[in-house]
């Protein structure tokens, strides 16, 4: 047992985390951080419309009432552990591969290290960013793991469902499944498919369509409270509505995940080929049959979205699933061609062993360090961000009721000072009228925090005032300096950030 957690550890160490709070986090943490009570962030426009991932967001906000904000690191170290026993259990089960226990251990060491920060790091300096994710990632974007815990952390579950489906262990496959789909409702159409990759491996093998039968209505049953939240919450407001808040997410916020042309490219079609390659080594396994429906789905929907240019078919994502089967393949031919290695013998004659063990054991160690070093590293730029000393006056100053109007980019305000904002780029809701609303309000801040000072900005203040969610304006480096009427009281400055009381009626 010590073993494996010594060897879970080192490869959580080795791909590391971004600290808190990065990214996605903002966003996806901001509803149960204001249920739980952080600062006013109940006040908050957008932690009160409607919450994408309500069961993601009740363990955050169980999480802040503990205040035990470092539990986010265990988490995802849990979901880390869950993903490497997930693919390693595949790789066996499907190799099945005579190996002895240095062999496994040279195997395990090269899945640490193309999932580790080292690798990553190395691809984006020598390839280009894109191909950071190339081993472990899907198409668009989409991923499983990432730096960060978020909601789509839990797909690593998608590949337990699989994993335990292979063992015959049935329930406990769809009970994965669902709760992927139940914590992340994204992940809807990879449960889907996945669900109808058994069924197919169950009519197969048992040539009746009774079991496929109770494999779809158990799934159904358990998916339904989670489909009928989505379905009941982001029903269409009117058919006008839903277009142009579709329109505004996929031609404005998220093109690098939903538009084509913005997202095929090298990398994409590198991980095409793995996966093809990797379901004609292993053809004649049941795993490529679940693989298969994958990918046919995921072609089909894509060239049916591209075809029909439909915004609300590219926010189902039909690519998405892409994230479950590229690091599988990637995975199962790392392990076809060290079969091939060892079958050779060469490396593995008794004078080599030693050797063997001791590299790959200090490989290991190396790649732990790195990615040791590159939390720290950026723990170190969030502590020295220009912008930390505004966040700490905000946090232990700010009164219930301050609202904030601030850069739309300074994505890290809400979690960092606890503190309501009008809008900012990173952080969206899903209803359409929320999401036109988010829109009006973005605009707004962007009018007003341009590069370039001039006095007609102030009048951008008027408009955010009238929405009735600021009381507070926060100027940034390129605002530095400017005088508004509407300013009150100068309430913090240094040589990046001013932030103003606003003389207004409440």
């Amino acid at each position: 047992m010590w073993i494996t957690l010594v060897v879970v550890i080192l490869f959580a160490l080795a791909y590391s985390q971004a600290p808190l709070y990065t990214s996605n986090q903002n966003q996806y943490m901001l509803h149960g951080a204001a249920a739980a009570g952080v600062g006013s962030l109940e006040l908050d426009w957008l932690a009160n419309t409607v919450d994408p991932t309500p069961v993601f967001s009740t363990l955050v906000q169980l999480t802040f009432m503990l205040k035990l904000p470092f539990l986010f690191h265990i988490y995802y170290l849990v979901l880390l552990a869950v993903y490497l026993y997930s693919i390693w259990g595949l790789l066996l089960e499907t190799l099945q591969a005579d190996w002895d226990l240095l062999q496994r251990w040279v195997v395990l060491v090269a899945l640490i290290a193309v999932h580790s920060f080292a690798f990553r790091y190395g691809l984006s300096r020598l390839l280009g960013q894109e191909w950071r994710f190339i081993l472990e990632g899907g198409f668009a974007g989409q991923r499983l793991l990432g730096t960060v815990f978020q909601p789509s952390s839990f797909g690593v579950l998608l590949l337990l469902g699989m994993l335990l489906f292979i063992r015959g262990r049935r329930l406990l496959a769809i009970l994965a499944v669902v709760l992927a789909a139940t914590i992340h409702p994204t992940y809807l159409l990879s449960a889907a498919l996945l669900i109808a990759g058994f069924m197919l491996v169950s009519s197969i093998n048992e040539r009746s369509i009774r079991e496929p039968v109770k494999i779809a209505l158990l799934a159904l049953v358990l998916v339904s409270p989670i489909l009928w939240y989505t379905w009941s919450n982001f029903q269409p407001t009117t058919e006008r509505l839903t277009e142009l808040a579709s329109q505004i997410l996929v031609e404005e916020r998220i093109p690098n995940h939903v538009l084509l042309e913005e997202w095929l490219n090298l990398p994409v079609l590198f991980q095409s080929a793995l996966v093809l390659i990797a379901i004609f080594v292993y053809r004649k396994r049941p795993i490529v049959i679940i693989m298969g429906v994958i990918a046919f789905a995921v072609l089909l929907l894509t060239l049916i979205q591209v075809e029909s240019g439909n915004h609300r078919l590219a926010l189902l994502f039909p690519w998405r699933p892409s994230a479950l089967i590229v690091p599988l393949a990637s995975t199962l031919l790392i392990g076809y061609l060290a079969n091939y290695i060892f079958r050779q013998g060469a490396i593995f004659k008794e004078t080599n062993r030693r050797p063997v063990l001791g590299i790959s054991g200090m490989l290991v160690i190396l790649l732990a360090a790195l990615g040791v070093a590159s939390y720290l590293y950026d723990l170190r730029g969030k502590r020295l961000d220009t912008a930390r000393p505004m966040f700490e006056y905000i946090e232990a100053n700010h009164a219930n009721g301050d609202r904030f109007f601030t850069p739309p980019k300074q994505q890290d305000f809400r979690l960092a000072t606890g503190a309501p904002i009008l809008a900012d780029f990173k952080s969206i809701p899903y209803v359409d009228t929320e999401v036109i609303e988010w829109q009006n309000r973005l605009k707004i801040a962007q009018n007003f925090y341009r590069d370039t000072l001039k006095q007609s900005h102030c009048t951008q203040i008027d408009r955010a005032v009238s929405t009735g969610s600021i009381n507070h304006v926060v100027l940034g480096p390129d605002q530095h300096g400017l005088v508004c009427p509407q300013f009150s009281e100068l309430l913090f400055s240094d040589d990046s950030y001013q932030v103003y009381s606003l003389d207004v009626e409440d």
